[in-house]
Parts: C-alpha cells; structure tokens; sequence
C-alpha cells in the first residue's frame, strides 16, 4: 500500500490555529479533505495556500461532526480513507503501521486504535495495537464502506 491510496478527511469547525499542527503532521503527498463546517471563505484559503495536497470544502454552516465526515467521505476515490481530528498529530510511522495492520487483516471495514492492554487481552488476540497517534482516528476501508452506507 502507498500514500495515493489514502485520502484524510478532517471535520472542522472554526479551527483555524488546532488544524495546523494536524496539517503538518501529515506527508505531502497524501491527499486530504477538510470539510469546514462554515462559510469561511478565508479559512479555506489559507489552508489551500499553505498545502497543496488538501482541498478544503465550505459546507455553508455547522452541520455538525457525522454530516461533515460523510460529506467529505463520498468525496474520496482511494481504496482507504483516515477521519483525523483537527488536533490529532501523525508521528513518522503511522501510516505505515495502519498500512501494516491492512496487510494481517485486508478484509477490515474500520480500524480504531487504542492504547488499553486490558481491553485488547480481553477483546481478541488478533487485535493489533496500531501505535504512535495523538487523538482521534478511524482508519476506513472505503470499498466495503461505499457499498454499505453510501
């Protein structure tokens, strides 16, 4: 798996100084969505100036967090999709590691990472600890998503 097969979509509502370090944290050469909940046109700008791999859509007012995802979800076309928080930080190897867990498991629907060991003894011993994220994440299999909700 490769970067041109995952699309981040990030669901924002007036965030404009969290969405940075979120933005910077990202590779450049990984396509991303931010769907502001706003009409702000000047928001939108800024974020498509200062990174050419996101594209920003204005959805006109708050709609809140599952409108906005789904917005910007049928708007993907790669086979994978990451729903990030606007204050989550990638670290170097979390793609890769989401990548790697597609590879033990390549029929997944979602991928939600933890950090509780208890709960991960207590689920399945298949379960993969998808390490080196702070904040929120699904991490999506748009195929099996796309003939299911969309």
């Amino acid at each position: 798996m490769e970067s041109k097969d995952l699309t981040v979509v990030i669901v924002t509502f007036k965030s404009d100084r969290k969405i940075l370090s979120c933005l910077n944290s990202i590779s450049k050469d990984i396509k991303v969505l931010v769907v502001e909940n706003s009409d702000s046109q000047s928001f939108k700008n800024q974020i498509e100036e200062k990174f050419s791999n996101v594209k920003c859509i204005l959805t006109g007012s708050n709609n809140g967090y599952a409108v906005a995802n789904n917005i910007g979800l049928k708007e993907v076309k790669t086979k994978f999709s990451l729903v990030l928080n606007p204050d989550t930080i990638l670290q170097s190897d979390t793609i890769k590691n989401f990548f790697d867990v597609t590879k033990k498991f390549p029929d997944f629907w979602l991928i939600g990472p933890y950090n509780n060991q208890s709960i991960k003894k207590e689920i399945d011993e298949e379960v993969i600890n998808v390490k080196n994220l702070k904040g929120f994440a699904i991490f999506i299999n748009m195929e099996k998503f796309q003939d299911n909700f969309f």
